[in-house]
């Protein structure tokens, strides 16, 4: 089975809206294929990293929705900067409560904080965030023991040597359509950069790092990105073990986003009828 982790719980609520509907009323119009989380984090969410995150704030709405749909849900608590003295954030706590449920997640970097959330909330599992930007094969091996699920660093899509070597292929996550270019030297800055932000301690007046890939459409990373899995790659992937499949795209356009989800996920005879009906509601 294909499990899609999809971005965007928060910033792109309206459109998720839409597409479970569709996606839970009208499956023989979909891949065979299963939501695995919708994961982000809301505007002003000091534990957030990896992007910046936007969209809708209103955290009971979603959560209530989420529970209406059973769609399960992934918090981005990933920033890199976090110490003790922020586990106690009035935003990330209530999250934590709001969200606490079986089925749902947490995608985390800070080792502190995992241990901080597990002690209170037993019923999240826990993805290890690809922000840690592991990229020694013994660090992913070591990883995969103490985590529910891993996010594979990008890099490591097409070594098909270690990926199939890994001993629990059915507990790591692929970043399909890395946006990034092959071993970026400037990617854990960039990380960085987006946890000071999340922090206050930044703004974007004093950016230092202006990826220049960031803005790149779908087209574009499938096209040009050699480490980009088509939908036969991923089915490829499937075959050999692999069930977890990550999808970025917190900060792209809704309308790149509408594409991707389309692309890997609906029959092709049902492709122009869900993308226009998505278009058309968003």
């Amino acid at each position: 089975m294909i499990y899609y982790h999809l971005p965007g719980l928060f910033e792109f609520f309206g459109l998720y809206r839409d597409f479970i509907d569709i996606y839970t009323n009208e499956k023989e119009k979909f891949n065979d294929c299963r939501i695995g989380s919708i994961y982000g984090a809301p505007p002003g969410c000091k534990w957030n990293g990896g992007r910046c995150s936007g969209g809708n704030g209103n955290i009971f709405e979603v959560a209530n929705w989420s529970r209406m749909y059973n769609v399960p849900c992934n918090l981005t608590f990933t920033n890199c900067l976090l110490t003790p003295d922020l586990f106690e954030d009035r935003m990330g706590n209530s999250l934590l409560r709001t969200f606490h449920k079986k089925g749902n997640g947490i995608t985390i970097y800070s080792e502190e904080l995992k241990s901080y959330i597990a002690e209170r909330y037993p019923d999240f599992t826990f993805t290890s965030s690809t922000t840690k930007c592991l990229r020694q094969e013994a660090q992913v091996l070591q990883e995969l023991e103490n985590y529910d699920i891993v996010v594979l660093d990008y890099n490591f899509n097409r070594n098909n040597d270690f990926l199939d070597r890994i001993p629990h292929k059915d507990k790591c996550e692929i970043l399909i359509n890395p946006v990034c270019s092959p071993n970026c030297p400037q990617r854990f800055d960039h990380y960085v950069e987006i946890s000071k932000f999340s922090l206050g301690l930044t703004d974007d007046s004093t950016r230092t790092i202006m990826c220049p890939h960031q803005s790149k459409k779908f087209w574009e990373v499938l096209k040009n990105n050699p480490l980009a899995l088509s939908l036969s790659d991923v089915e490829e992937y499937a075959a050999r073990g692999f069930q977890h499949f990550k999808i970025e795209g917190r900060t792209t356009l809704v309308t790149d986003l509408i594409e991707i989800l389309v692309y890997y996920m609906v029959k092709p005879e049902y492709q122009l009828e869900i993308r226009q009906r998505l278009l058309y509601a968003n």
